[in-house]
């Protein structure tokens, strides 16, 4: 269920041919337009970051799951939504600093504007799993908004690599997050970089609601 939203932007409809970490350039992208590779200096940042940053649509929503609401920042264009996909996977491979850092920035930006960093007592991540490492992007960006809110990131969730699709609709394997620490204040910041059904953010909200006062949910990416 969508809600209200604020600030809607477009973004160029261009597609890119990526080349990940690996070093191998991966099919269905096409030549990306030289006007955008030739942004702004900003160090390390790849094609596909680039990609993502600049074509992804800029749109503030307010969404619900059952009893849990959380707000996404940007939504895929449909007409390159594949392009986008590709380009994420690549990037998740490994996260350049530079992206993690713009991105983390326009979460912060947000919680600023609408909810007050004083009232943050600790900044946790939407727990890994199908990316099979414990730092993944979801993690990556969660530690960079704390640092720049200046509160605590708390490893909260038992990180559980799982196989399969992703997707809490598609993923047999798909279970409540197992909560692990501590955490600090009375108000948590969730934080998640693409929500697709937000599954996953209501189960960490439900968990996280045990032990603390309020959840404050927000994703970079949320559906169309």
């Amino acid at each position: 269920m969508l809600g209200c939203r604020f600030d809607p932007g477009e973004a160029a409809g261009h597609v890119v041919r990526a080349t990940g970490a690996d070093g191998i350039q991966h099919a269905g992208l096409s030549e990306y337009p030289q006007k955008i590779l030739d942004l702004p200096s900003q160090p390390g940042h790849n094609t596909a970051a680039k990609f993502l940053l600049k074509t992804l649509l800029k749109r503030t929503t307010l969404r619900n799951r059952k009893y849990v609401s959380y707000v996404t920042l940007r939504t895929w264009s449909k007409t390159i939504k594949e392009h986008q996909l590709g380009a994420l996977q690549i990037v998740k491979v490994d996260p350049d600093p530079e992206f993690v850092k713009a991105v983390a920035d326009e979460i912060a930006q947000h919680v600023r504007r609408f909810f007050g960093a004083p009232r943050i007592g600790c900044v946790v991540a939407v727990p890994c799993g199908h990316s099979r490492r414990d730092d993944c992007l979801s993690v990556q960006i969660a530690r960079m908004v704390a640092d720049i809110l200046s509160v605590s990131y708390v490893a909260a969730f038992e990180c559980a690599p799982l196989p399969g699709s992703s997707h809490p609709i598609k993923s047999q394997y798909f279970r409540a997050p197992k909560l692990v620490a501590e955490l600090t204040g009375d108000t948590v910041l969730l934080v998640d970089d693409v929500a697709t059904s937000g599954r996953h953010i209501e189960t960490a909200v439900n968990v996280l609601r045990e032990k603390v006062s309020h959840v404050t949910a927000i994703s970079w990416i949320g559906a169309n």
